[in-house]
C-alpha cells in the first residue's frame, strides 16, 4: 500500500468536513421548519378579493383609500347598500338606496332620527293620517299616509297606540292632531295624547267624543296627528 501524500490527506479531510457541515445545516433546517396546518386557501390562507362576479365575504375589517390619494373611497355603481342587515329594504327601488337604522351627521352633531324630516330641531318627527274605524288585530289600523310610523294598533274605543319606526331621543315630544266623525254628526274634534305612558318608542292617542259633550273616547273615521321634538 502506497503511502498517502500530504496533499491527498488534506483533500480527504477537507471533503469530510464539508460533508459534515452540509448534513449539520440540513438537519437544523429540517428541525426548524413547521409545515402549514392546512392547504390554502380553505385553511390558513384566505382567498384574495377579486374582480369576478362571484360574491365574496370578509371576516375582518376592510379599510379603503387609507392614504387619501383618491377622491372617492367607495363607489357602489349599482344596487342598494345594507348596514346591519343582509337583506336591504327594496320597497323604494332596487338601486341607489341605503338601509340603516340611523346615520350620524357629523357636521350637525346629531343622528338623522334626531333631525327628522324637516332637517332641524323642532321639525315634525312623526305624522300620520289613518282610519280609526278600520283596525284589525295585529295588522293595526289602515294608514293612508305617514312618516316615521311603523304601525297603529287600536287598544280600545277611540284609543290607539302609535309605534315609531325610529326611537325618539327622549319623551319630551309634543303631539297634536284632529279627528273627523262619526258621532252624533260629522264634526271635527281634537286628538289627546296619553302622557302617562308615553315612551321613546310609542305613544297612546285618544279621540274624545266631543259631540256628546263628554270626554269619552269614540272611534273616528279620519284621525290626523303630528309629533314634534
Amino acid at each position: 500500500m502506497k503511502e498517502l501524500t500530504r496533499s491527498t490527506l488534506v483533500t480527504i479531510v477537507a471533503s469530510s468536513l464539508t460533508l459534515l457541515a452540509f448534513y449539520a445545516i440540513n438537519a437544523q433546517a429540517q428541525s426548524a421548519w413547521t409545515p402549514a396546518p392546512a392547504n390554502a386557501p380553505s385553511g390558513n390562507v384566505a382567498g384574495p378579493l377579486t374582480t369576478g362576479a362571484t360574491g365574496q365575504s370578509k371576516a375582518g375589517n376592510l379599510m379603503l383609500n387609507t392614504d387619501g390619494t383618491l377622491a372617492n373611497g367607495l363607489i357602489v355603481a349599482n344596487g342598494n347598500v345594507g348596514i346591519g342587515t343582509l337583506t336591504p329594504n327594496t320597497t323604494k327601488g332596487t338601486s341607489g338606496y341605503l338601509d340603516a337604522k340611523d346615520v350620524y351627521l357629523r357636521d350637525a352633531g346629531k343622528w338623522a332620527s334626531e333631525v327628522g324630516g324637516g332637517g332641524s330641531s323642532g321639525a315634525a318627527k312623526v305624522w300620520a293620517n289613518f282610519e280609526g274605524t278600520n283596525c284589525s288585530g295585529a295588522n293595526g289600523c289602515i294608514i293612508r299616509a305617514q312618516y316615521g310610523v311603523s304601525k297603529i294598533l287600536k287598544t280600545g274605543s277611540g284609543i290607539y297606540r302609535v309605534y315609531f319606526t325610529t326611537p325618539m331621543p327622549d319623551t319630551n315630544y309634543v303631539t297634536i292632531g284632529v279627528n273627523n266623525g262619526p258621532g252624533c254628526q260629522w264634526s271635527i274634534g281634537g286628538v289627546a295624547a296619553d302622557y302617562s305612558n308615553k315612551t321613546v318608542d310609542s305613544v297612546t292617542i285618544r279621540t274624545p267624543n266631543y259631540d256628546a259633550c263628554t270626554f269619552n273616547t269614540i272611534d273616528r273615521y279620519d284621525v290626523e296627528f303630528v309629533i314634534f321634538r
